[in-house]
């Protein structure tokens, strides 16, 4: 999910890591798309999402 969602990176193995971590290092604006989707992420308000969800059902 958080792949999907812009907020990791997948890294199935040590090459996949060292590769992710040379391309954050040499892309800065890599670096800041995948922090500023953290931040939005993280200040969702998941509770009123959950309680809008289960409404639908």
């Amino acid at each position: 999910m958080t792949a999907a969602a812009g907020l990791a990176l997948v890294c199935p193995t040590a090459a996949d890591v060292t590769r992710a971590v040379r391309r954050l290092l040499s892309d800065p604006r890599e670096l800041a798309r995948l922090t500023r989707r953290a931040a939005e992420f993280g200040g969702r308000d998941l509770d009123a999402e959950l309680t809008e969800l289960a409404a639908r059902a």
